[in-house]
């Protein structure tokens, strides 16, 4: 899923992610949100919108889920985990 990746966003490892049970996340018919220790939100020009990646403390992706905007995945990130702006590490990935 790297093939064009654009890195816009990355909760910072001392963040204590916390759920507030907005979202059930299930794969390989498990629900593995409470494995979830780091997001990160990524583009793939020239595809429109935002992933929200949700990884586990191994660095493996668990699941995302697609936004229209920035913005919009992390109001998601807010939703799910109660985690504001101060989380994050932000990154100019057209310039980078």
């Amino acid at each position: 899923m790297d093939d064009g990746m654009q890195i816009w966003a990355e909760t910072k490892a001392t963040t204590d992610l916390r759920l507030s049970g907005f979202t059930a996340h299930i794969a390989g018919g498990s629900r593995v949100e409470d494995a979830i220790t780091r997001l990160r939100i990524v583009s793939f020009p020239p595809d429109t919108g935002f992933y929200l990646l949700y990884f586990d403390e191994c660095g493996n992706e668990l699941t995302d889920t697609l936004h229209e905007t920035l913005a919009d995945a992390l109001d998601q990130a807010k939703r799910e985990f109660d985690i504001d702006l101060a989380a994050w590490d932000f990154f100019d990935p057209v310039n980078s």
